[in-house]
């Protein structure tokens, strides 16, 4: 990370003449080394959070985050936690046209089946808003039987 920060620092410097890197440079080193460094960190405690649940009975609690307020949100952020430890479960980011529909719906309805189906936990509560299309999925469809 002080690496990062201090090609942030060094792109803004360049009326001194300090050697500086280039935009490029810098988001391409995001690309290559941090942001794979962060994922496999995210993806390995993901693992072992899922490994301590195991196959009890849990209660998960669920809520969207959208980048915005109002109704011009281009992202919404949904994420899963366990109530009993509070640890985040997994995480599912929509982007608007990416589904037909109510963005914060379509992002619960991916994350719980990565939980149900990808991790294989056995939920037997799930605590969200008062989101009346995600009401309506959890009794309708058959994944949540």
């Amino acid at each position: 990370v002080k690496i990062v920060y201090s090609a942030v620092v060094s792109t803004q410097s360049t009326g001194m003449n300090f050697p500086c890197v280039a935009k490029c440079t810098y988001f391409n080193s995001l690309l290559s080394w941090l942001y794979p460094c962060v994922k496999a960190k995210f993806v390995d405690l993901q693992k072992s959070i899922v490994a301590q649940l195991g196959s009890r009975g849990l209660s998960i609690s669920g809520d969207g985050q959208f980048d915005s307020p109002g109704f011009c949100a281009k992202y919404c952020t949904y994420s899963i936690l366990e109530n009993l430890t509070g640890k985040l479960i997994d995480i599912f980011v929509v982007q608007k046209g990416q589904y037909v529909g109510e963005l914060e719906k379509n992002a619960c309805y991916e994350v719980l089946k990565r939980v149900l189906l990808k991790h294989g936990l056995n939920v037997t509560q799930f605590v969200t808003d008062r989101h009346q299309g995600i009401a309506k999925m959890i009794r309708s469809d058959p994944l949540f039987k």
